[in-house]
């Protein structure tokens, strides 16, 4: 299993697979652990499309903490599976679309449209069971999201309850002094609360904080065509991450501003390119690292 997820954004991508496809992480965990957790992130205006068990956050979560997360992306599953529990179902959640084995959802919430094969997406989690996994503080937005139905807790509202300045029954004891942010003029994510990536969020310990800037070997490699980049960063720094072929021409650039102390990680689609070496170069502030990617076909 993972470990920790915190401070990621997947923002305006194509998302497909078959079973466990997920804005952030397909499938998480294998059972309850409490260092297994996805913070402080948000799915935001991805395609997420998958046969079933399709969450905007992830597709599968077992035994994995997801808190202080949100996603605006669209939800589909195309599918049918049989599960032994819950008979033939596509399992597509606002959230997740599966969450069990001591897994919880706490502080979230999802607006992004949903659509199952099965006609029955539901706003939070499809299904949560086993070993006490649990929703709470959970919202979604049942005009926004085209569902009025959740598995189990979370509850439901309208786009004005949910939208600054909200209604009182709606975000009730989230912490809007340290974790979200109020957009009150409706500028920043429509009068939804966001998280303020120009802020530091986690409240981890500081030795989960990386001691200085390093760029990992993508995984995985070889690769066809989709691979992910992760980097760590010890505060907050301009960043540039960009791909070059071996002449020395750019062919994407995959990150590119301020970012927030911690891991990162992106997903480099090479679809478009040729079969052969590739290289991905960060640069952090004064720090410049390069690594080598072979991609086949």
């Amino acid at each position: 299993p993972f470990g920790k997820i915190t401070n990621c954004r997947s923002v305006d991508n194509q998302i497909k697979g078959r079973q466990g496809v997920g804005g952030i992480v397909g499938t998480a965990g294998i059972e309850y652990d409490p260092n297994l957790f996805i913070k402080y992130s948000a799915s935001i205006d991805n395609e997420i499309v998958g046969d079933f068990y399709v969450g905007g956050i992830a597709g599968t979560a077992r035994g994995t903490r997801i808190q202080y997360c949100y996603s605006t992306s669209s939800v589909s599953g195309t599918d049918i599976a049989n599960h032994p529990n819950m008979g033939s179902r596509s399992f597509v959640g606002g959230i997740a679309g599966h969450n069990s084995w001591g897994g919880e959802i706490i502080d979230c919430y999802s607006i992004g449209p949903l659509t199952a094969a099965d006609e029955n997406p539901a706003g939070i989690s499809a299904f949560y069971s086993w070993y006490g996994a649990f929703i709470s503080g959970s919202y979604w937005d049942m005009e926004a999201t085209g569902t009025d139905y959740t598995y189990g807790s979370g509850a439901g509202r309208i786009t004005s309850d949910m939208t600054y300045p909200y209604a009182a029954n709606t975000f009730a004891n989230w912490d809007f002094d340290t974790i979200w942010s109020h957009d009150e003029d409706h500028s920043v994510n429509s009068g939804y609360p966001h998280l303020d990536f120009s802020l530091p969020t986690s409240t981890e310990n500081e030795e989960d904080v990386p001691r200085q800037v390093k760029l990992h070997q993508n995984y995985p490699n070889p690769f066809n065509p989709v691979t992910n980049i992760s980097y760590e960063l010890p505060e907050r720094q301009e960043v540039k991450l960009e791909v070059y072929n071996v002449l020395g021409r750019r062919v994407a650039i995959l990150a590119s501003g301020s970012q927030p102390a911690g891991s990162h990680v992106v997903q480099f689609d090479a679809s478009r390119l040729a079969s052969g070496v590739y290289l991905y170069r960060l640069q952090a502030g004064n720090v410049v690292q390069t690594q080598k990617m072979m991609l086949i076909k």
